[in-house]
């Protein structure tokens, strides 16, 4: 009886493990045939797709005094060379967002600004995997009066008419440059004709009796880019000469003003068409120059007998006016304060003060720099994206450069009595 007594109890707990031990077993899942592979990813695509990542990259393009730049184009590439993930380009006030979804977070992303005579620093930036703000950058507007070495910087340069030599002191290497081009009777004109963005050697020579047609002149360029040459007849030999981009393609357009019935004739070079735009009267002397700041040249004239600037704004086609100078001032208009427009300004010889009427704030600047007899040459000689008063001197051939970025003078000696300074050769 004692035998079978511990047999049922041994029975009974046998049982009970047994029970527990299924009761365990059934709450842990059974492992599934298609968990133990990889996932197709041909059959479930899904399944092997990495989680998206959002990427914001901001920023601001603005001039060296600070003003926006609108119309920048943004390029954002993988890595550095990598393909292109997204373009934006800048509002009216110089801002900009980027963003777009990648899948991948190796490596990071080059923004790099473009538009059209303009240059930028830095030339790109490097923004990491996640994206960043602030990526910012700042806009130089090409100069290409007398910028023959494409560095930013106006050169001092001159043409001598007796032997049609070009004498250029490159600022990216302090070197010295003579070319000869042209001959006496010549006009310098000098400009971007093939849009490299380095000033080319050009001039105007007026027709004779000996040619086909003794009253239309001829523009010879030699081009920076390749070092071939051409030659254009356009324009009468009683014309203004005033070349400049008027289509905004970045290149320097052969254009005249003609005093005998005021029209602009202008060949552009974006499409070889001409074109004849009426602005301005007999006795009139054009001063045209990017007033509105959009890129493109705008034909202006300024008024002796009212003291009068009437300036036809090529991005809406309206005329603005503004009342500044005397009759016997010298027109040097130019962007003195580097918010990319054009600044009416005029140097006055009896006082040697430059005048100007700054685009950026609407007001009144003055600046005394000079002596009587000298000649007006501005230009931006230390690259800071404003215009630098400066003159020459043909008494002692030198240059006196008032640096916008320091405040201090530069002098420079290159040129002789009766040279032209190529910076002022354009001038009105």
């Amino acid at each position: 009886m004692r035998s079978s007594s511990r047999f049922t109890v041994s029975a009974r707990w046998l049982m009970f493990a047994l029970l527990l031990g299924l009761s365990c077993f059934s709450a842990v899942p059974l492992a599934r045939a298609e968990d133990a592979i990889p996932p197709d990813c041909e059959v479930f695509p899904e399944r092997c797709l990495p989680e998206p990542i959002d990427v914001e990259i901001s920023g601001r393009v603005t001039t060296p005094a600070g003003t926006g730049v609108g119309g920048v184009l943004l390029t954002i590439r993988r890595g550095g060379t990598g393909p292109i993930v997204d373009t934006v380009t800048t509002n009216a006030n110089g801002d900009y967002v980027s963003l777009f979804t990648v899948f991948l977070t190796t490596g990071g992303y080059t923004v790099t600004p473009s538009k059209t005579c303009y240059r930028f620093n830095p030339q790109s930036r490097f923004v990491s995997a996640y994206g960043g703000s602030n990526v910012n950058f700042t806009a130089l507007k090409c100069n290409r009066v007398a910028d023959f070495d494409g560095d930013g910087k106006t050169d001092v340069s001159a043409w001598r008419p007796s032997n049609g030599t070009w004498y250029i002191l490159r600022s990216s290497n302090s070197t010295y440059v003579t070319t000869q081009w042209g001959q006496s009777g010549d006009r310098p004109v000098p400009g971007d004709y093939d849009g490299d963005g380095k000033t080319d050697l050009a001039v105007f020579r007026p027709g004779t009796s000996a040619d086909p047609n003794p009253n239309n002149g001829t523009w010879h360029m030699l081009r920076s880019s390749d070092g071939t040459s051409s030659a254009v007849t356009f324009g009468y030999n009683s014309d203004i000469l005033v070349p400049g981009d008027y289509d905004g393609d970045g290149k320097t357009d052969l254009a005249t003003f003609r005093p005998s019935d005021g029209n602009w004739y202008v060949l552009q070079s974006s499409d070889g068409v001409m074109s004849v735009v009426h602005w301005g009267l007999s006795g009139d002397r054009p001063v045209p120059g990017d007033y509105d700041g959009d890129g493109k040249t705008d034909r202006a004239t300024f008024r002796p007998s009212d003291g009068v600037w009437y300036i036809l704004q090529s991005s809406t086609l309206t005329p603005a006016y503004q009342y500044w100078g005397l009759s016997t001032d010298q027109l040097v208009p130019a962007d003195y304060d580097g918010d990319g427009k054009t600044d009416v300004a005029t140097w006055r010889s009896s006082d040697t003060i430059w005048y100007m009427f700054l685009s950026s704030t609407n007001a009144p600047a003055y600046q005394q720099w000079g002596v009587s007899g000298d000649v007006v040459a501005p230009g931006d000689y230390d690259g800071d994206g404003k215009t630098d008063q400066t003159v020459w001197r043909p008494s002692n051939g030198n240059w006196y450069i008032l640096n916008s970025s320091t405040g201090s003078g530069v002098t420079i000696a290159l040129g002789a009595p009766g040279d032209i300074p190529i910076p002022s050769a354009n001038l009105p």
